[in-house]
């Protein structure tokens, strides 16, 4: 198999996957698009101002066998948008992985529900016996040169920076970027403020029929929000620490979906709590909902 060549200059378009990304922490700004198919992992920053810019860009090899990894052994590299969860030190692992491995979190909350299956996805090296190893030659990890994840390890923050893997690299034009960065910003600003207001209809409009929770479904979910608005007098909520990125278009899946990654801070007259949040939201007549909430 060849790599394809992507042209990183292109004018006018930027990466369709990138569109929010707010932290205090530098290194957090640092966001990686593995392109399965052009063998390339681009690391792009967020500097000061919307757009993000790409700062390097890394030869990869992916799983032997094309397509989405749908279950445990198949060979397939995952597509989708994950977070790396740890980092792995060579002494705790065989020589293969080189000088480290950074695993991500597939199975993600989307894909367990999918019915996905398998574990162990991680961006690793390569045997010091070796400088890189060819295309398709994985079992289902990303896997890169010791020399270029060495240069990648300081930016990337455990729990914190996403990868997004996608088959093919997607471009969008400004116009159309900003349009969809502002609909999904405000969604979420919508249901903030709704959920604060405690108008529990208009709470409650901002989820899909299909939504799900570790726990719940929408009516489940719906009979206890109910049950616990009626104890309360205020409520406060505040979203900081924010991260939208959106998945890769598939072929067996036509959704649109958006990851919002989120810093929760709530206050009320008899709870309070502040926690990391994930919503996967999904666009529904052109009106993005909440398909589902969890950490």
């Amino acid at each position: 198999m060849k790599c394809k060549s992507v042209n990183v200059e292109q004018s006018g378009v930027l990466y369709r996957y990138l569109f929010f990304f707010s932290s205090r922490r530098r290194h957090t700004r640092y966001i990686s698009v593995t392109g399965v198919q052009t063998c390339a992992l681009p690391i792009c920053r967020q500097e000061s101002g919307e757009l993000f810019e790409e700062v390097n860009d890394y030869y990869i090899t992916t799983g032997k066998l094309v397509g989405d990894k749908s279950v445990k052994g198949d060979l397939r590299t995952p597509e989708g948008v994950y977070f790396v969860t740890s980092w792995i030190s060579p002494d705790k692992l065989p020589a293969k992985y080189g000088i480290g491995a950074f695993p991500v979190n597939y199975p993600n909350e989307l894909d367990k529900h999918n019915g996905k299956t398998g574990y162990g996805i991680w961006l690793h090296g390569t045997d010091k016996g070796s400088y890189n190893r060819p295309p398709r030659d994985s079992e289902g990890c990303v896997v890169l040169t010791n020399i270029d994840l060495e240069s990648l390890k300081s930016e990337i923050i455990p729990g914190l920076t996403p990868v997004v893997i996608t088959n093919k690299v997607e471009w969008i034009d400004y116009a159309s970027w900003q349009k969809e960065r502002q609909s999904i910003l405000q969604a979420v600003e919508d249901w903030r403020v709704d959920w604060e207001s405690m108008n529990v209809n208009k709470y409650l409009s901002h989820y899909g029929k299909d939504f799900w929770s570790l726990s719940h479904n929408l009516k489940s979910w719906s009979a206890r929000k109910r049950l616990l608005a009626k104890n309360k007098t205020y409520q406060s909520i505040t979203l900081s620490e924010l991260s939208v990125l959106v998945y890769p278009k598939k072929k067996n899946d036509k959704r649109e979906i958006a990851v919002v990654r989120l810093q929760q801070n709530y206050k009320s007259n008899n709870f309070r709590s502040e926690m990391y949040k994930r919503l996967y939201l999904t666009k529904k007549d052109n009106d993005w909902k909440i398909l589902y909430e969890g950490r």
